[in-house]
């Protein structure tokens, strides 16, 4: 383990934080400059590996409204089904927030986001706890991105859920908000902040815009909404449609 005045080397070179009064107030302690037991703690809490310096632009932010997403390699201390259905509920609470669409496809080729894993300093991490995953901050010309989760962490569905859902944000191109530590694409991660927020949702409807309604359906569309409904207690959003329609019309898929 490094000791504190490498770790802060290390931090505020890889995060943007100038000084250690700075990245104090930043963090919600008392700005005396001093490497004390607290700042300590906070240097290795659970956070994004993304700099709280980075900056999104209008330019990287997709232009197609239809994203496809990739699961390069999986963590270990989950079965992969749990995690490719935590993946897609993450996508889902921006999808419900946003006019975009994500759909999970098997093939790397046909990807727009690839989500990968890794451990160690090659990979952007640092060992158990500190960063837990990272992302690619948008896209430029709607070019394929990569995002990588840490294998030394010890996940869980719900604490892997609240970090997906946060670097997916960075893959819809939303940076750090530094202002709001409750908010879901705040640097550090908060196990009870598992979607986004007022904030996140007023900054990605400035790129994409709110969710469209869904077109009133017919034939087995009108009937897997009705059903649907029943069981969500509302109705579903046009990326749900679009997973569950197939479903519906091959019942031996159920």
């Amino acid at each position: 383990m490094s000791t504190i005045d490498e770790l802060w080397t290390l931090y505020s070179a890889r995060y943007g934080h100038k000084d250690l009064a700075t990245f104090q107030r930043f963090t919600g302690l008392s700005p005396t400059g001093e490497l004390d037991t607290e700042t300590e703690q906070a240097l290795r809490a659970h956070r994004c590996g993304v700099s709280d310096a980075a900056r999104s632009t209008v330019e990287a932010r997709w232009q197609k409204r239809n994203l496809a997403w990739y699961v390069e390699s999986y963590l270990v201390n989950l079965d992969r089904g749990t995690q490719d259905d935590v993946f897609r509920a993450a996508w889902q609470q921006w999808a419900d927030v946003c006019d975009l669409r994500f759909r999970h496809v098997y093939v790397e080729q046909e990807a727009d986001i690839i989500l990968s894993t890794g451990r160690g300093p090659r990979a952007g991490f640092d060992g158990p706890s500190g960063i837990l995953a990272w992302m690619t901050l948008g896209t430029q010309g709607d070019r394929p991105i990569i995002g990588r989760f840490d294998l030394e962490e010890n996940w869980t569905p719900n604490f892997l859920l609240g970090v997906a859902c946060h670097e997916f944000g960075h893959a819809l191109n939303l940076d750090h908000d530094t202002q709001n530590s409750g908010a879901l694409m705040a640097p550090f991660f908060n196990q009870a902040i598992l979607k986004p927020q007022a904030n996140d949702i007023r900054r990605i409807q400035g790129y994409y815009g709110p969710p469209r309604p869904v077109d009133p359906p017919t034939g087995e569309e009108s009937w897997l909404v009705r059903a649907s409904t029943d069981l969500l207690g509302r109705p579903p959003s046009t990326a749900e449609l679009a997973q569950w329609l197939p479903l519906a019309s091959d019942p031996l898929r159920l």
